[in-house]
């Protein structure tokens, strides 16, 4: 009896330890994966509305990351191979981007290192009547598959 209690408490902690591990790789992929989305689609905003100033579009993307928090709010095991991790994302809502964005592409050339993100942003909410802050925004759910080496790869 005294072996079987024994091999029990060393087994239970390491199967914890797994759980916790996996659990973290999971995380870690789907906030890269997350941040990874949400970088595109900041560069695809600042190219369509931004033409003329590759700085212009580069300082805007970085603005808005600098304003931008990643989390996972949920991570769910359906067995010991798959996982599904839900992501959220704080940051300033896709409207007032997008508004951000078209005022910035119509800065003048010569005027484009002058231009003030926060303080547009600001006129922004004050025009609107609106507090402009970012606010917590469902980001995707990722669905991973762990592979015959233990790594934890994304399906698509």
């Amino acid at each position: 009896m005294k072996n079987i209690l024994r091999t029990l408490l060393i087994l239970i902690p390491l199967f914890f330890t797994s759980c916790t591990t996996n659990e973290r790789l999971v995380k870690k992929q789907a906030l890269a994966e997350s941040e990874s989305q949400f970088n595109d689609e900041l560069v695809k905003e600042a190219q369509d509305q931004i033409a003329g100033s590759d700085w212009l579009r580069n300082a805007y993307v970085e603005f808005i990351k600098k304003h931008t928090d990643f989390s996972v709010d949920d991570v769910q095991f359906q067995g010991e191979t798959l996982a599904v991790a839900a992501t959220s994302i704080s940051t300033y809502p896709k409207k007032m981007r997008l508004m951000l964005v078209a005022i910035a592409g119509r800065v003048p050339p010569e005027k484009v290192r002058q231009f003030n993100f926060a303080y547009a942003l600001q006129l922004l909410g004050e025009q609107f009547k609106v507090k402009v802050v970012p606010e917590k925004q469902k980001a995707g759910v990722f669905k991973f598959q762990k592979d015959s080496s233990g790594n934890w790869t994304l399906q698509k």
